[in-house]
């Protein structure tokens, strides 16, 4: 198998309101693009048997050019699908390309060929309905509360340092509702670098999430950068010793994570607590690197950190347990990673907040926020219907 790459007139959103349709479609959609990291954008599919691809890959296209891409639940239950083309988009040059392997350039031309007579032959995406639905929580607003008070008095007895405690709200799914039409509705609203879309046929993902998990060079550097700390006022998540204290907590956890799977004295914290603004929401975050040792591989890098000590806890062995005891449903999708893993040894996996899940009959989603010795079960509460709110409102009217 050769590789080959072709020129596409395009962009990523017509693309992808081509395309949603096909088998196995995943769209890892980068699109709050003054953020640092929201550059590339990509789209499969027509997943395959894993095929031999090329190792090295073009330097001067997008990083991913081939490989697995899907995700991996909160659980530990991985979905990741092979695919050897690829849509791929640099959205700071404006270009786009077609990436595929073939025998020869017959091949790989029909293949072009193919792809770019279904974008230019799609039909429009249906249009936005809003919907008025009936959420409904696995917890109340007294058992949240009273949850956050029993962690906090965990965390007075020396169990656990910090939890990450979500509540998950589900609804019925109207009969028409259309995923892919939503979804453009939601990335409109609440624009995020670690956005996807996911069409596997009974089940779809629209997530927009702010949070990357880890992003691995082909080189072996390896980077995490966690959130922790959110709030309507930039000032006043600056001022937060609570925030600042969850963070930091974190950024120790995720230190010792790195430190597992590098060399020694190759871990260093980049960024400490840096503000990050979205759609009416500030975060803090930072920044953790090391560099991978020899012979272990993304998935190995991947699993040893997984979850994300962001939304699990200190120690996050024992904040899980702890977890899982207080919030009796599992999260599935949502605080898991979604992402690539290309066959150059690279990898870009995001932490899957702000993440909708739409099946046959129902929709679900999660929200949660670090609790502390410092934490007000009250604030704690309103912190995840901040969270929630972009979802709600995504259901009731189309994004400016």
């Amino acid at each position: 198998m050769k590789q080959f790459a072709f020129p596409v007139g395009s962009t990523s959103l017509d693309a992808a309101s081509a395309l949603y349709l096909e088998p196995d479609f995943i769209w890892l959609d980068s699109n709050k693009l003054h953020h640092p990291q929201s550059r590339y954008s990509y789209i499969v599919f027509n997943s395959s048997k894993p095929i031999e691809l090329p190792t090295q890959t073009q330097n001067d296209l997008p990083s991913f050019q081939g490989g697995y891409v899907g995700f991996k639940t909160y659980e530990g239950e991985d979905d990741f699908k092979f695919y050897h083309q690829v849509l791929s988009f640099d959205h700071h040059t404006g270009q786009g390309w077609f990436v595929t392997a073939a025998k020869g350039e017959a091949e790989a031309h029909k293949a072009y060929d193919d792809v770019c007579t279904k974008i230019r032959m799609a039909r429009p995406v249906p249009e936005f309905t809003p919907y008025a639905l009936d959420w409904r929580s696995n917890f109340t607003p007294t058992e949240y509360k009273a949850a956050v008070a029993d962690i906090i008095e965990r965390i007075l007895n020396g169990e656990i340092f910090q939890a990450n405690l979500t509540q998950q709200f589900t609804a019925v799914k109207p009969q028409e509702f259309h995923g892919f039409a939503h979804y453009l509705n939601l990335r409109r609203m609440n624009p995020a670098p670690f956005s996807a879309y996911i069409n596997f046929g009974d089940r779809q993902i629209l997530s927009t999430s702010p949070e990357s998990f880890l992003s691995l060079s082909k080189d072996g550097r390896i980077v995490t950068r966690p959130i922790k700390g959110t709030d309507r006022d930039a000032g006043k998540l600056l001022s937060s010793l609570k925030d600042k204290a969850e963070n930091t907590m974190i950024v120790d956890l995720l230190r010792n994570d790195l430190s597992q799977i590098c060399t020694d004295e190759s871990v260093v914290v980049n960024k400490l607590c840096e503000l990050q603004s979205f759609a009416g929401l500030h975060h803090l975050v930072s920044e953790i690197s090391g560099q991978l040792r020899p012979k272990i591989k993304p998935m190995d890098a991947l699993n040893a950190c997984f979850p994300g000590g962001s939304i699990t806890g200190a120690p996050k062995i024992e904040a899980m347990k702890i977890l899982a005891e207080i919030e009796g449903v599992p999260r599935d999708i949502y605080c898991g990673s979604i992402g690539w893993v290309g066959t150059d040894g690279a990898m870009d996996m995001n932490i899957a907040i702000r993440t909708l899940i739409v099946e046959q009959d129902t929709m679900s989603f999660g929200v949660g926020g670090g609790i502390t010795a410092l934490s007000d079960p009250e604030s704690e509460y309103q912190e995840t219907l901040l969270k929630a709110d972009k979802i709600f409102q995504s259901f009731k009217a189309g994004g400016s």
